[in-house]
């Protein structure tokens, strides 16, 4: 029960730190509404609204996994699953994996 519980204060931290990372990245592109984090499945789920458009895009799974290198850590987003056709068209035919450089505070949240 205490495992659960830690691991979704964990969860939730981590989903607060990368909703403000993703933030920052992608706001020439988009609003990040909300992000949720699922360790235990190494999965994430988001809620952007892309600028100039009304209606949000949500990406209801996406896996990730991360790998270390000398010039830090990242995450690699793969499996996603898009509410819109088209941007799941272009994920599946040209994005199959997205790397993330991630910033040394995340990468401690998801060793």
């Amino acid at each position: 029960m205490f495992s659960e519980l830690g691991r979704t204060l964990k969860d939730a931290a981590l989903a607060k730190l990368l909703e403000t990372v993703a933030r920052s990245m992608l706001a020439r592109y988009c609003e990040v509404r909300h992000l949720r984090v699922d360790s235990s499945r190494r999965r994430l789920e988001a809620e952007v609204c892309l600028l100039g458009e009304t209606d949000p895009v949500r990406v209801s799974e996406a896996f990730y996994r991360v790998e270390r290198v000398e010039d830090g850590s990242w995450a690699i987003l793969y499996g996603l699953k898009i509410s819109r056709a088209w941007a799941q068209n272009l994920v599946d035919d040209h994005f199959r994996e997205i790397r993330v450089k991630l910033p040394a505070a995340a990468a401690a949240f998801v060793a």
